[in-house]
C-alpha cells in the first residue's frame, strides 16, 4: 500500500473544501438576496467571513472520518498480512470518498434549503421551534408546505444536482496507477505528518484559536438583526437546535407532577392561591390577573422609565464601597437621592433566564428550560413589562 496515494487523495479533500465552501457562499448570498436590504460593501464583509468560518467547522467535521481512516491505513495496512484490505481500500476508495463526501454535501444543502424557507415565517435561522414539525399537526404542515412552496422543484432540483455531483466525484477521486519506483513515506514521518493535519483540523473544527470555541454569541456584530443572522451556519443553527432540544427534560405540567399533583392543575391553583376548590375559576389564570388603581397624576404627569441592568451587581459589593476605594462613581448620588430598593432576587442564578424573565414579566418555572431554550422562544407573552409600557404610549 503505497501512503502517496492517502497524501494525493488528502489534496483533492482539501481542494474539494474549497467548492464546499463556495456552496456556502452561495447560500449565505441568496439569504442576502431574498430577505436582505441595500447594505453597503463594508457591512456585508464581515458576515460573509464570519459564515465561512462557520462553514469551515462543518468541514473539519466532515473530513476528520477519512483522515482518520487515512491515517490508520497508512500505519497497520503496510502490513504483509493486510496486504488484501490494502488492495481493497485503494480500488473502492475513489467509490467510498464519492458517496461519503456527496452525501453529506446532499445533507448541507438539504439543510441549507429548509433555513432559507425557515427564515421566511420565524425570522430566524432553524431554531428548537422546528421540532413542532413532529409534535404539532405533522399532516396539516405537510399540506401548507405542499401549497405553499415548491416543493417538487426544489427535491427536484437537490436530488439532480446531487447525482451530478456524484459521478463528477467518482471521476475526480480516481488515481491512475502509481509508478512502481514510488515508496511509502517513513512510519515516524507518517505519524508526523497525521498529527499536524489533525491539529489543523481540529484548529478549524473549533472555529477558533482563543479561550472558546466559535459559537453563535459570534454572530452578534451587528446592530441589525439580519447582518447578524447572515453570518450563522445553517447546519450549526440546526446542531444548536438539536442540542437545546436534547437538554429539554420538562414539560409544561412538569412541575405539577413533580410537586405531586399530577394532572390536578386546579388543585394546585388553589392551594397556591388558598382559596377552595370551588373558588377556583373555569380559567384559573383569572386568579393572577391584578389591575392597580387609576393614577390621575401619572396620567397627567407622565414620569420617564429608564431600566439599567448590570451583571452581577449584587448588594454584598456595596459594603466594600468607600471614598478609598470608590465603585460607585458617579451612580453614588443616585443611590443617595433616587428610590433605592434593596431586596430583590434575580430569577435565576444565570443571566439568559434572568433576562428572559425579566423580558416577559414572569419568573422562571423550576424543573423548566429557559424561555430562550424552549418551544414559548418567539411567543409573545402578554405579560411583558414592554408590551404594557408600548400600550401605554411609550
Amino acid at each position: 500500500m503505497r501512503t502517496q496515494q492517502f497524501l494525493r487523495w488528502i489534496l483533492q479533500i482539501l481542494l474539494l473544501n474549497f467548492f464546499f465552501l463556495f456552496v456556502g457562499f452561495f447560500w449565505r448570498l441568496a439569504f442576502l438576496k431574498l430577505y436582505g436590504q441595500d447594505y453597503s460593501f463594508t457591512a456585508l464583509t464581515q458576515p460573509f467571513i464570519l459564515g465561512a468560518r462557520f462553514d469551515l467547522t462543518v468541514l473539519c467535521y466532515i473530513n476528520a472520518i477519512p483522515l482518520l481512516i487515512f491515517f490508520l491505513a497508512s500505519v497497520f495496512l503496510n502490513l504483509p498480512a493486510l496486504k488484501k484490505w490494502a488492495d481493497r481500500l485503494t480500488s473502492y476508495g475513489p467509490v467510498w470518498l464519492a458517496t461519503y463526501f456527496t452525501f453529506c454535501l446532499f445533507l448541507i444543502n438539504a439543510i441549507n434549503m429548509i433555513d432559507l424557507h425557515y427564515y421566511s415565517f420565524y425570522q430566524d435561522r432553524i431554531n428548537v421551534l422546528i421540532f413542532g414539525f413532529l409534535n404539532d399537526d405533522t399532516v396539516a404542515l405537510i399540506k401548507t408546505m405542499w401549497k405553499n412552496y415548491p416543493v417538487v422543484w426544489l427535491f427536484g432540483t437537490l436530488f439532480a444536482c446531487t447525482w451530478l455531483l456524484f459521478i463528477l466525484l467518482k471521476r475526480y477521486f480516481r488515481i491512475k496507477s502509481l509508478r512502481t519506483d514510488e515508496k511509502n513515506l517513513a512510519w515516524s514521518v507518517s505519524i508526523a505528518f497525521f498529527f499536524c493535519l489533525f491539529f489543523l483540523n481540529g484548529v478549524g473544527a473549533r472555529g477558533s484559536i482563543g479561550l472558546f470555541p466559535l459559537s453563535e454569541m459570534d454572530t452578534n456584530t451587528s446592530a441589525d438583526a439580519f447582518i447578524n443572522h447572515l453570518g450563522f451556519n445553517s447546519t450549526r443553527a440546526l446542531s444548536r437546535a438539536i442540542e437545546l432540544k436534547s437538554m429539554q427534560k420538562g414539560s409544561w405540567d412538569s412541575n405539577l407532577k413533580a410537586y405531586g399533583y399530577g394532572d390536578n392543575y386546579r388543585q394546585a391553583f388553589a392551594d397556591y392561591f388558598q382559596v377552595p376548590l370551588d373558588n377556583v375559576p373555569q380559567d384559573p389564570l383569572d386568579l393572577l390577573k391584578q389591575k392597580t388603581a387609576k393614577n390621575a397624576w401619572a396620567e397627567k404627569n407622565r414620569p420617564h422609565v429608564l431600566l439599567l441592568v448590570m451583571e452581577s451587581f449584587g448588594s454584598y459589593w456595596l459594603k466594600y464601597n468607600s471614598a478609598e476605594f470608590d465603585l460607585m462613581g458617579g451612580l453614588q448620588k443616585h443611590f443617595n437621592e433616587d428610590q433605592y430598593l434593596t431586596n430583590f432576587l434575580s430569577s435565576t442564578g444565570a443571566t439568559i433566564g434572568s433576562l428572559s424573565s425579566l423580558m416577559v414579566g414572569s419568573t422562571q418555572r423550576p424543573i423548566s428550560e429557559f424561555l430562550t431554550e424552549s418551544e414559548y422562544l418567539q411567543v409573545p407573552f402578554r405579560s411583558s413589562p414592554a408590551r404594557v409600557y408600548k400600550n401605554a404610549g411609550y
